[in-house]
């Protein structure tokens, strides 16, 4: 449990520092996959640690959503579409499936998970956009998925699924986001860190998706 603690808050500190150009060094300089890390912890949460992650009361986390969440990544499906329907706050209970979904690479339960409202409780109470976490979670397909139900890939001012996939070298992604008509510099904070992994890791990226990050103009205002 201490090692659990001690690497969710590593992540929280980079995360909080919105992966910043020295939050990503530190995170690179300790070996750490931020974000698939994140994804695999998710698969081991428990009640006990839900409940506690819950005391802030913007937290993602509350009654519904820990409950929908567990059912879900316990039961599976129907345990799913069980608790979805059972609850009373259905925007939390299916953002809680929806994560679910994402972290196990099922589409399925992102069906279950998947509408405006949860979409919205999600963005509101989470440090990373559901698109971002997908990409994280290294799912292009459930980047494929949340693009089709015409979720914008410019919403929130987390590091982006365009970066998560820069980061987890998935090109495909990185090309479906662009081409999804995400703008690199749109977002500050998102720009930057899109420059800061190309000067890092230049040969990991092709030449299309150098090309759109070098031409991007990095602007403090926005």
């Amino acid at each position: 449990m201490e090692s659990y603690v001690n690497a969710t808050y590593i992540y929280r500190i980079c995360t909080a520092l919105a992966l910043s150009l020295a939050a990503v060094s530190l995170c690179q300089a300790e070996e750490l996959n931020v974000f698939q890390k994140h994804c695999t912890e998710h698969l081991h949460m428990d009640e006990a640690f839900l409940q506690m992650a819950s005391n802030s009361p913007d937290s993602f986390w509350n009654k519904e959503t820990i409950r929908t969440y567990l059912s879900a990544l316990n039961g599976g499906i129907e345990a799913a579409r069980q608790a979805v329907a059972s609850s009373p706050e259905q925007d939390a209970a299916r953002a809680g499936v929806l994560l679910v979904g994402i972290v196990r690479h099922d589409i399925s339960m992102m069906q279950i998970g998947f509408s405006n409202g949860a979409i919205s409780y999600y963005n509101g109470k989470s440090i990373f956009t559901p698109m971002t976490m997908a990409a994280a979670c290294d799912f292009a397909d459930g980047v494929g998925f949340l693009l089709d139900k015409g979720i914008n890939p410019n919403t929130g001012n987390d590091v982006g699924a365009f970066n998560a996939a820069l980061a987890n070298q998935d090109d495909a992604v990185e090309r479906r986001i662009i081409g999804a008509g995400y703008r690199i510099e749109a977002n500050y904070k998102r720009c930057t860190s899109s420059k800061y992994i190309l000067n890092k890791n230049p040969a990991s990226i092709p030449n299309d998706v150098t090309m759109a990050i070098q031409s991007a103009k990095c602007d403090a205002n926005t």
